[in-house]
């Protein structure tokens, strides 16, 4: 005779490492009635910000229990550890969308030269090495949009598109035991309702009936949609009527520097800036991305949206680039990284912000401890230290948020209200502050029956009824 399992020992526990936005790793350990577990993990991101560098050495779990990896999306802040998790000793499966897979070679393999670089100049042991990166594309399977997989006995996982980045998923797993009610995770990971490049369908009905925990990001959860200000054409038709022959700079994240591309090109569509003025891009990078773009290497895009580059478009290589910092013609620079803290961006802050001709636009976030937060805080006139150079800022500098990639709070809750059955949010990635926000409002508009803020200081549990229990990390 068989006995009924205890449901009270189908369970998972979930943990995060990151306190705030970047670094993004959370862990679930699922504990079964017949005293076996899977423990998996969700992203495993760098951190970025200089306060939290230190933990880019180390995990808050033994790399060598985790049975496989599930990826959001190929940012840095979301897979920038994989190799350092491998060097200690983690060898499953890591699983993400096909787009994902492919962008994430040159991506992990820029990480590793930058982190080279920063292991040299500062007399630090790397964490990893190049055969790391390699194992760790040869781990990981690209795995096609709403094709759901069984990854072990209990648990399958589907990918559906996501408006974020090329290759961005919303992950759905579903766990199973027999005689048990599932428990089922939806992670956004960095969540976006739109794309340019691609059109962003809702999820499937059956997913929005399933009983539900949601993982959900809050990096912009302090501000609605209709606050985000667009001031992009309208600062640069500015800056080339009062300077004919200004040079405009866009550090830019090399999976933007596409969408900039577009930006420009519409603009000379629109009559809103002279298609005679060079535009020229300059980071390996993104000149990788957009030929595997304009390669149709990505399954993502629309066909109807491979024609977007403008006029004069080139390619910058190091004696061009010599030329760009002397240039007293007009010319627009879309320049790595996106926060000026290293690659070309950072050198033509070195050459160029001394000259009044200038205009750096700044496209993305700038968090804590990076360039573009030092000079949104140095007034005009000051001195800067850019790479070690002590250099005056003379040169106009603006910021936008109107590219960002990351939904807003409207959006978010947006995101969340089909959900018939919400147990529990989670939201993460983001300020505390705009994690609290996120869980208010989805207790007040959403089906979220209870909302457990995510952090590196609390972790949870979880089962087939609800939330369990939680506890404070030390």
């Amino acid at each position: 005779m068989l006995s009924r399992p205890n449901t009270q020992n189908f369970y998972a526990e979930i943990t995060s490492a990151s306190p705030e936005v970047s670094g993004s790793c959370i862990t679930v350990s699922v504990h079964y009635p017949d005293n076996t577990s899977t423990s998996f993990i969700v992203d495993c991101g760098s951190f970025q910000e200089r306060q939290y560098e230190k933990l880019n050495s180390s995990f808050h779990f033994d790399p060598k229990k985790v049975d496989f990896a599930l990826i959001t999306h190929a940012h840095i802040d979301h897979i920038g550890k994989l190799p350092f998790l491998v060097s200690e000793g983690f060898s499953g499966p890591i699983y993400c969308t096909e787009d994902t897979k492919k962008i994430m070679q040159p991506a992990l393999n820029d990480s590793y030269r930058i982190a080279c670089d920063n292991a040299k100049q500062n007399s630090t042991s790397m964490l990893y090495t190049k055969e790391d990166v390699s194992t760790v594309l040869d781990l990981t399977r690209g795995i096609i949009f709403s094709k759901t997989i069984q990854v072990d006995k209990n648990i399958r996982v589907t990918f559906f598109k996501n408006g974020h980045l090329f290759g961005a998923a919303v992950i759905l797993v579903e766990v199973s035991f027999p005689g048990c009610k599932p428990i089922n995770f939806i992670f956004s990971g960095d969540y976006n309702n739109k794309n340019p490049f691609y059109e962003v369908p809702a999820l499937p009905d059956y997913v929005y009936s399933l009983p539900v925990y949601v993982f959900i990001e809050s990096t912009y959860a302090y501000m609605n949609s209709s606050e985000v200000k667009y001031v992009f054409e309208e600062n640069t038709q500015r800056f080339f009527y009062d300077h004919p022959s200004g040079s405009l700079v866009i550090p830019c994240f090399s999976l933007r520097i596409q969408e900039m591309l577009l930006k420009i090109r519409n603009m000379q569509k629109a009559g809103l800036l002279d298609s005679n003025i060079p535009v020229y891009v300059d980071g390996k990078l993104g000149i990788n991305y957009t030929n595997l773009f304009l390669d149709k290497k990505l399954s993502c895009v629309d066909e109807d949206k491979y024609d977007f580059l403008p006029r004069r478009v080139h390619y910058v290589n190091r004696k061009i680039r010599l030329n760009r910092y002397i240039s007293t013609n007009p010319q627009i620079i879309i320049a790595s990284s996106g926060t000026g803290s290293y690659g070309p961006a950072q050198a033509y802050l070195q050459k160029m912000l001394s000259r009044d001709d200038v205009l750096f636009h700044f496209t993305g976030y700038a968090p804590e401890g990076t360039m573009a937060r030092r000079l949104k805080d140095s007034p005009t006139d000051t001195f800067v230290k850019v790479g070690g150079i002590l250099t005056k800022k003379n040169a106009q500098v603006e910021f936008t948020n109107e590219f960002s990639a990351h939904a807003k709070r409207d959006e978010i809750i947006g995101f969340l209200k089909p959900f018939k059955n919400i147990q529990a949010v989670f939201p993460t990635h983001g300020q505390e502050n705009s994690k609290n926000i996120i869980g208010e409002e989805a207790l007040l508009q959403t089906s979220a029956q209870e909302v457990g803020i995510l952090s590196d200081k609390v972790s949870f549990r979880v089962g087939p009824d609800g939330l369990i229990s939680s506890r404070e990390r030390f």
